[in-house]
């Protein structure tokens, strides 16, 4: 199919005002001629952290290829859009005093620490960094967060606040929803993560540590996104795509694959439902001499293959 008459590949890296009305126009010159597939009845796709924080130049954590990725994910919809009946919105949603942002934390001078400083366990109990908020959580938290082995906390510049254009949708994507949304007659689902103060929350699917004992005592930290995963395990085919491929959408995908292995008699037959728009998504990139993110996102990508799922490329690809 050719893509609509509004869409221009110029302003997908751009900031501006959905235009509703003129995506209106077009929908109604191409309702007669839209024909959804039935076979694309229970079709998806999640598309994680497209926000403008990420997604757009002068972005707090802008993934450079992020505006190259959107603009293969929007046309891909475009194209396809016939076939794929739902979509699914992640939404990185941020406050200030959180375990991974500078207010949360002081040195013994008072002074916050930087973006990307590393927090460790020892660094707690040495007393390095001081907490805002109940140390004995805090210190558990990173006990736990480090015996995973996944990420050391670390400390990001402000992002996706709650409530702020950083935290909306890039406009392309938000045109394309409305586009789809207009066209099939039924809504964009939207999943709000990262809100809980003592837990990153790189995945979709719940925080990375989601409860702690004290004492005996439990504090809840998380919880697994039950409404996305059940979403999920009602479709026949998902294609995935966002931001960024080392980070939110890897931790994501990871999830998918721990629950799918801990909680369904055939895991392999439901995460082979999944297809990796590879062309779709960019890494963080790598801090010289510390850690090198492309890689662990290409070595990532190798493993979903490995598990069942589907590595793809937009321009490949009909859904």
């Amino acid at each position: 199919m050719t893509l609509p008459k509004f869409y221009d590949p110029s302003m997908v890296g751009t900031l501006y005002m959905p235009r509703k009305a003129v995506i209106r126009e077009a929908v109604k010159e191409r309702k007669n001629d839209f024909k959804a597939d039935a076979a694309g009845n229970q079709t998806s796709i999640l598309i994680i952290d497209a926000q403008a924080d990420f997604c757009l130049p002068g972005g707090s954590l802008f993934v450079p290829g992020a505006v190259e990725d959107n603009t293969r994910l929007v046309e891909f919809l475009y194209r396809n859009i016939e076939k794929i009946k739902y979509l699914d919105f992640t939404l990185d949603t941020h406050l200030y005093v959180q375990i991974f942002f500078p207010l949360f934390w002081r040195d013994s001078q008072g002074n916050h620490p930087e973006p990307y400083t590393v927090i460790s366990y020892a660094d707690v109990v040495h007393g390095r960094w001081i907490p805002a908020l109940s140390e004995e959580i805090v210190r558990e938290y990173l006990r736990q967060l480090e015996s995973t082995g996944k990420y050391n906390l670390t400390i990001w510049e402000y992002h996706t606040d709650d409530g702020s254009v950083g935290g909306a949708v890039v406009p392309a994507l938000t045109e394309l929803a409305v586009y789809h949304s207009l066209l099939w007659e039924n809504d964009p689902k939207f999943h709000r993560k990262g809100l809980r103060e003592f837990s990153e929350c790189y995945s979709a699917i719940g925080e990375e540590v989601r409860a702690v004992t004290i004492e005996g005592k439990q504090y809840s930290l998380g919880q697994y996104n039950d409404k996305l995963l059940a979403s999920l395990l009602s479709r026949e085919k998902i294609y995935i795509a966002g931001q960024a491929s080392s980070h939110c959408v890897k931790a994501t995908i990871e999830d998918l694959i721990f629950y799918a292995q801990q909680n369904l008699s055939n895991p392999r037959e439901f995460l082979s439902k999944f297809y990796i728009l590879e062309d779709c998504m960019s890494p963080v990139p790598a801090i010289p001499g510390v850690v090198d993110f492309p890689q662990i996102a290409r070595e990532a990508l190798q493993g979903f293959a490995a598990a069942g799922m589907h590595v793809v490329k937009s321009s490949d690809e009909t859904a």
